[in-house]
């Protein structure tokens, strides 16, 4: 993975930052604790029965580094990463299917209860995308670029 990767990210999520200021809202809607955990620490800790952060750290390493790794480490890391992605997913489901039961629950209620429920479940989906955006999807592209260069034994 080039040294570029981390210029494009920043820039990337520049642009991002950009897109709030422009349509004139306040980035810190964008900042919610519940969507954020919820989307992030149930893969995290499901990723924690299966890899130790040692191993995380050795599949972020392979991903990034120059170094030769083994044909066997890279299958292992594309597995990683494929399956952080798809927790990713399926974490943005369980936080988007819990955010329309809170907003079918106070559907009655005030216009304020039910627009922040459907915020949540969208910075749920923002924060997701995000992450497979800048994170799983480059990662997943350099190591199948290296399984591609690199010959089988």
């Amino acid at each position: 993975m080039k040294r570029f990767f981390w210029i494009l990210l920043a820039i990337g999520l520049g642009i991002i930052t950009a897109a709030g200021f422009i349509t004139a809202f306040d980035l810190t809607i964008y900042l919610d604790l519940t969507p954020f955990l919820l989307v992030v620490l149930i893969p995290f800790l499901i990723l924690l029965t299966q890899y130790s952060l040692r191993e995380m750290g050795n599949y972020f390493r392979q991903a990034r580094e120059k170094t030769q790794f083994s044909y066997e480490n890279i299958q292992k890391g594309l597995i990683f990463f494929t399956t952080m992605q798809r927790l990713l997913i399926g974490s943005t489901i369980i936080v988007s299917i819990l955010g329309l039961i809170a907003i079918l629950r106070y559907i009655d209620d005030s216009a304020a209860i039910v627009g922040t429920r459907f915020g949540v479940l969208f910075i749920a989906v923002l924060y997701s995308t995000i992450l497979i955006t800048f994170i799983t999807i480059p990662y997943i592209g350099a190591l199948k670029k290296k399984l591609v260069n690199k010959p089988e034994k």
